[in-house]
């Protein structure tokens, strides 16, 4: 590993890291431009952005952020690896916006759901989760329950609007809502070294993490959890259709049903706010005018309650991932690239609340609407 100071010194050491990644021949860092470069067996290159924490952690004010959903994540990969295999128009969508990310004009962040959404193993993961690497660049959607739990708590101490910080970032495994424990500390190293070694450490070990393939077991335990979340709501969907229940009913038992997923969350919250029993139990009453403050579950909360006003559109579980992720994103990025169906949600979510991202269905509406804001 070498790193790159101020003032040109390269500083080099072969050092034991401990990330399980056979693939990695070097990783470079250079300390002016906070990148690390990840030089691979296979004579592939990898450029992470790694901040510095504050200010330098978040995107520039002139740095669109655009959430891409798992469909678009492959247009992207089979264009790079196989460009044959990509329509025409969506083709030249992908070739602008990989130019995009790689001259950090835009953010693409991933987010945790990426990586259970990748296929099992294979050359079809490898592939999809470096494109994901390559054009994130170490941009992360910080995980939803981080985000929920600072909307909640920031509710509970009275703020208004409610709004969660750093969403999108470079903060080290924020993409996680598992605590890190990376800290590297050496004797003489020179001003913010330690601090930037273990940015690159858990840089390296996320990426590693990306590429393992996941267990069976893993697998079918997290299938599981989200095929029983659906079969849920798909069976209150019906029940609502087969008692007619009116729309003003179907959005009280929607915000009834959060309570209800939350209601370990809302604990927490409480405890963090340092709200007494009463306390809590009066913003509990007033919570439907609460929730109208925090963007990400003000924006679960709308896409949930109109799904649930079709009982004929089928829950799968999948579904867990899209509400949770895609939600938390269109409350606090500029643009989403969603599937149909889950990016009409979101459309008709954003028609409530303005000030949610923008959402495309399909690639070039995306680079449309950049080139038509002069924003690239």
């Amino acid at each position: 590993m070498s790193v790159t100071m101020t003032d040109g010194t390269v500083l080099t050491d072969r050092m034991a890291l401990q990330v399980p990644w056979d693939e990695l021949g070097a990783a470079e860092a250079d300390l002016a431009t906070r990148e690390l470069t990840l030089r691979l067996r296979t004579g592939e290159s990898l450029v992470v952005e790694l901040g510095a924490g504050g200010e330098t952690d978040l995107p520039e004010p002139d740095r669109p952020v655009v959430y891409l959903d798992q469909c678009h994540w492959i247009t992207l990969a089979k264009h790079l690896r196989s460009p044959d295999q990509v329509a025409e128009e969506d083709r030249r969508a992908a070739e602008r916006i990989v130019e995009l990310s790689r001259s950090k004009t835009i953010v693409l962040p991933i987010s945790s759901a990426n990586r259970w959404e990748i296929a099992d193993a294979g050359q079809h993961r490898r592939d999809v989760v470096m494109t994901m690497v390559d054009l994130s660049r170490g941009w992360q959607l910080r995980d939803p329950v981080a985000v929920r739990g600072q909307e909640l708590t920031r509710s509970m101490a009275g703020e208004d609007p409610a709004r969660a910080e750093a969403v999108i970032t470079l903060e080290p495994g924020a993409i996680s809502s598992l605590e890190q424990d990376a800290s590297m500390r050496f004797d003489g190293t020179p001003p913010g070294f330690d601090e930037l070694l273990e940015r690159q450490v858990i840089a390296m070990a996320s990426v590693a993490a990306l590429l393992d393939d996941h267990t069976p077991a893993e697998r079918a335990k997290g299938r599981e959890v989200a095929a029983a979340w659906a079969k849920s709501f798909g069976d209150l969907a019906v029940y609502m259709r087969d008692a007619r229940t009116t729309v003003e009913h179907v959005r009280l038992n929607t915000h009834a049903r959060m309570l209800a997923d939350l209601r370990k969350e809302i604990v927490q919250a409480a405890l963090a706010a340092r709200l007494s029993p009463s306390q809590n139990a009066a913003w509990i009453e007033s919570a439907d005018g609460a929730f109208e403050s925090m963007p990400y579950l003000r924006t679960l909360r709308e896409v949930l309650y109109h799904r649930l006003r079709n009982a004929d559109d089928h829950w799968t579980g999948n579904d867990l991932a899209d509400s949770q992720y895609l939600c938390c994103a269109a409350a606090y990025v500029d643009f989403v690239v969603a599937e149909r169906k889950f990016g009409d949600y979101l459309q008709r979510a954003a028609r409530v609340y303005e000030g949610n991202a923008v959402t495309f269905t399909k690639l070039p509406e995306l680079v449309t609407r950049l080139a038509e804001a002069n924003l690239i």
